[in-house]
């Protein structure tokens, strides 16, 4: 734990205010949300308000920016070798371009390729081809958009390097890709069943395909070799990676070790071509400036004592009971993602967990480390809320908004709030009831 600054009233206040306008700033400025953090950041350590800027700093998990680095290289690779989208053509050649089949097929596909991979490099790869696919059916696209919206961040929440996030929840918590599978995996995989039934309900007219027009596109589908790219290569490094986590979570191998022995596999195919590596730090450059921004502006928090002044009432309100514990961390980290940057609460978060965990440790020390868990599941259930929390959620919404009929923010929110509330309403069940219940 990190000494705070003594006496940090006027810091606390100022080191809060630049929180909130960092946040404030982001939501309303979109193309340069990634840049507030940093600039925020920037302020607090030259004005000194947080203390010496060496003890901020030092709270920064450059581990979890490691893990993105060199996740984000081998995600690249990936969908420049177009190996989601190869698969993405081949589930339209088996549904026989059925669109809720095919909404089906894409929800999983994104669902697991944002658990394995990275849940923006499943969105890019992915968004393009089922609009395509949308016109060709001559569909709204807000169906498909919806339920991919809703797939990646129920796929991240399975992950310990899939999302920022969860980059910075795994890494903090010391969680493993098995145990976070084994643990809320069940919980996510009904969810996903639920979501596209939700979706598939509510769109059920504009799911629906002329029978003349659907079996057009069904010749025309029977003719695709779905021969896009040479995905051998990539497609064995991957195996090979994942792999190689799950052997690394078994040995109790540090998962970054793993990603950078496959990111300098990969990394050649990066720079070999001037246009890779362009969209490479388009991409994460942006990203890793944004969390390192968040994550200096969450330990000027806690330097000022900020987040343990949340912590103490969070502890107050769970009044010291590991199963209100549980309740008070996910609609805690859920309602703040859902109205926040959820890179930005989860940086927030994290700290507030540790103090939670420890002193939990001494009421409950079997269940106080799996406070993460929950963590991790809450942030990235909450993000379904609403179409600005994720990076993914945020791609997605600005890309279909942009068409003509495209997707409203009211239209998301008809299906993301009701959603996101029943399924932490499960989740609290899932976890108090069952999971703390029977162990």
């Amino acid at each position: 734990m990190h000494e705070a600054v003594q006496n940090a009233g006027w810091q606390a206040a100022a080191a809060a205010v630049v929180a909130l306008m960092a946040v404030g700033l982001g939501l309303k400025f979109v193309r340069c949300r990634a840049w507030f953090p940093l600039a925020g950041a920037a302020v607090l350590l030259a004005a000194g308000i947080a203390g010496p800027p060496a003890a901020v700093i030092e709270t920064v998990p450059w581990r979890a920016l490691a893990l993105a680095l060199t996740m984000g290289i081998i995600a690249a690779v990936i969908e420049e070798a177009g190996w989601l989208q190869l698969t993405a053509v081949r589930f339209y050649r088996l549904t026989s371009a059925n669109p809720q089949k095919m909404l089906a097929m894409s929800m999983m596909l994104a669902a697991a390729a944002s658990a394995l991979l990275d849940g923006l490099t499943a969105m890019a790869a992915l968004l393009p081809l089922l609009l395509a696919f949308t016109r060709a059916w001559k569909i709204p696209p807000s169906p498909f958009v919806i339920g991919m919206m809703l797939a990646c961040n129920l796929g991240s929440g399975l992950s310990v390097a899939g999302t920022m996030p969860a980059r910075l929840i795994g890494t903090a918590g010391e969680l493993g890709l098995t145990g976070v599978w084994l643990v809320l995996g069940p919980l996510h995989a009904v969810l996903l069943v639920l979501a596209y039934l939700m979706i598939r309900t509510v769109y059920a007219d504009k799911l629906k395909v002329g029978t003349e027009r659907l079996r057009e596109l069904q010749t025309a589908a029977s003719g695709m070799d779905g021969s896009k790219g040479d995905i051998r290569n990539p497609a064995i490094a991957l195996g090979l990676i994942l792999l190689a986590y799950i052997c690394a979570d078994l040995s109790g191998l540090d998962l970054i070790w793993i990603s950078g022995a496959g990111a300098a596999l990969l990394f050649r195919s990066v720079i070999k071509r001037r246009g890779s590596l362009k969209s490479f730090a388009a991409g994460f450059v942006p990203l890793l400036a944004l969390t390192a921004g968040w994550l200096l502006i969450a330990g000027a928090l806690v330097q000022t004592g900020v987040l343990e002044t949340a912590a103490g009432w969070l502890m107050k309100a769970s009044s010291g009971d590991d199963q209100r514990a549980v309740l008070a961390v996910l609609w805690m980290s859920a309602v703040g993602a859902a109205f926040s940057d959820g890179t930005a609460w989860t940086a927030f978060s994290v700290p507030v967990v540790q103090i939670v965990s420890e002193q939990l440790q001494a009421v409950s020390p079997d269940h106080a480390g799996r406070l993460w868990y929950v963590l991790l599941s809450g942030i990235h259930l909450g993000a379904n809320a609403t179409s600005f929390s994720s990076f993914s959620s945020l791609l997605a919404f600005g890309v279909a908004c942009s068409r003509k009929n495209g997707l409203t923010f009211r239209e998301y929110a008809r299906i993301g709030v009701p959603f996101s509330l029943f399924s932490l309403t499960l989740a609290s069940l899932y976890l108090v009831g069952f999971w703390f219940g029977n162990n």
